[in-house]
């Protein structure tokens, strides 16, 4: 006698493993965000580091796919990084728009490519991909 299993058992088995995939899966594609700069915030207008600066009111962290657009006919105010080290998952900027380091900033990308126009250094950093470890601890 041969044993079948029935075939609503089979389906299920099928619909619980399509669950645990996805379950898996969702957390890792909803991991990065977009951050679109915007600028004007008074008095912090440049800031980098001012959530209000920001569309979505959040400074871009490690998860974060960066957007520079050209504020040229809103705020005229593009983002200047004063200090510090800065982990961003990927970098857009438009065409007209630039972003700025100063020499005590440090900008990693995480994801290459990267799609940049105009980034000014001023003897800061900017890194694609993670950097020698030694390498942001010598520049401090």
């Amino acid at each position: 006698m041969n044993y079948h299993e029935p075939i609503y058992l089979i389906n299920m088995k099928k619909l619980f493993a399509f669950f645990a995939l996805l379950c898996l899966i969702y957390p890792t594609a909803q991991a990065q965000k977009t951050a679109t700069w915007k600028g004007g915030t008074p008095g912090r207008n440049t800031e980098w580091n001012c959530a209000t600066n920001w569309k979505e009111g959040r400074i871009p962290d490690e998860f974060s796919n960066v957007i520079i657009p050209d504020v040229s006919t809103s705020t005229f105010s593009y983002p200047i990084i004063y200090e510090g080290v800065i982990e961003i998952f990927s970098l857009q900027c438009a065409p007209s728009a630039r972003l700025n380091t100063l020499s005590k900033a440090h900008i990693i990308m995480l994801d290459v490519p990267v799609a940049i126009r105009a980034v000014q250094v001023n003897d800061g950093l900017v890194y694609t991909g993670a950097p020698p470890s030694n390498e942001i601890a010598d520049r401090h």
